[in-house]
């Protein structure tokens, strides 16, 4: 693809906050281009390792230095009309998968490569960085009921921010199907109360058609969309509400809204009760990158005490603003963070995490 473009600009911010800043700053080069006449190289430069999603937000390091560092080329190079800083995605077995730099310059390419390969030291003298791992599931029950138990005796009546709990392994926008029960289990088993759930199952909710609010029955919730999942969760619960599953995106520059626009369809979604857990059940994927996900279904998540989220890092510009606290677990699915678990075939050998790279 370098090869093959006269110019590339990439995002600058994960979560992809900056959709429409990337997208002027590409038309003002495409204008640039035109009017001038200028036909610029892009370089390419790929250093032997891959960060799993978690390891690649922009608001810390690694990606964070990268990105600042990419910015100094661009202001003291003139010849140099962008640098991209590429996380890559980890789950994407193909044979250039991994992190990578681009430059496109008007001068020398050398120079430019030369500037990308500092990029690329840096990041191999610094991958332990994005290496992320979560903490087991037992870990992070135990530090939620201490934060609960610590919010019961400090808020002195006042409403307490929601704990939010990352689920990686099930990252929707990482391409798992939404429907993992590890989480709920662990929620249902720890008894908390004011926790909610969203789980991706058309068939849960095609069961729920005929319920009135307040009906009882039992349901097999999630499960059925990876071998790795655990499979269903058989729940006693209690109907609370149906609804279309459409919705308007509170923030229009989010991450979510980046790739769907101004609206989102989950499909027909319904609300089911368990004890102290709503769940959340939808028949299309929702990337929980918006908190009117919650609010269209009449559900304040500020007002919750706990939210299970299938995501790694776009979520948090949405719920980083209401969260008292943020933990990650480690859950079973497609989308884990320990690269070392999935059996790569087509990326080229040797790559940080997968093997001793130098």
């Amino acid at each position: 693809m370098a090869a093959n473009n006269h110019g590339f600009v990439a995002y600058r911010q994960n979560p992809h906050a900056d959709a429409c800043a990337a997208a002027r700053d590409g038309a003002l080069l495409l204008d640039r281009l035109m009017r001038t006449g200028e036909r610029p190289a892009t370089v390419w430069e790929r250093p032997p390792l891959m960060w799993p999603p978690t390891g690649t937000g922009t608001a810390v390091d690694p990606m964070k230095t990268l990105e600042a560092m990419a910015r100094q080329i661009e202001e003291v190079h003139e010849e140099i009309l962008a640098v991209n800083v590429f996380a890559g995605f980890s789950f994407a077995d193909m044979p250039d998968t991994g992190v990578s730099f681009t430059a496109v310059t008007l001068g020398e390419p050398r120079y430019a490569r030369a500037e990308l390969e500092e990029l690329s030291d840096w990041a191999l003298k610094n991958r332990g960085l994005g290496n992320v791992h979560e903490d087991s599931i037992e870990g992070v029950m135990s530090q939620t009921r201490a934060l609960l138990a610590n919010q019961r005796e400090t808020s002195a009546g006042g409403v307490a921010k929601p704990i939010v709990i990352a689920e990686p392994a099930d990252n929707i926008g990482g391409g798992a199907p939404g429907d993992a029960t590890d989480l709920l289990r662990a929620l249902v088993k720890a008894r908390i109360e004011g926790a909610a759930v969203a789980i991706n199952d058309p068939q849960a909710v095609a069961a729920l058609a005929a319920c009135r609010a307040g009906d009882r029955l039992t349901l097999d919730i999630g499960g059925r969309g990876s071998r790795l999942s655990g499979g269903p969760l058989k729940l006693e619960v209690e109907f609370v509400s149906r609804s279309d599953g459409r919705f308007q995106l509170e923030d229009p520059h989010s991450h979510l809204a980046s790739m769907c626009g101004s609206h989102f369809d989950m499909g027909t979604s319904a609300v089911v009760r368990h004890e102290g857990v709503q769940i959340l059940l939808t028949s299309r994927k929702a990337p929980p990158f918006d908190l009117g996900q919650w609010r269209s279904q009449g559900i304040e998540p500020e007002k919750l005490a706990v939210i299970g989220v299938k995501a790694a890092v776009a979520h948090r510009r949405a719920y980083d603003p209401i969260a008292g606290a943020h933990l990650s677990v480690e859950t079973r699915g497609p989308c884990s963070s320990n690269l070392q678990q999935f059996p790569f075939q087509h990326v080229k050998r040797p790559v940080y995490p997968l093997d001793e790279v130098s």
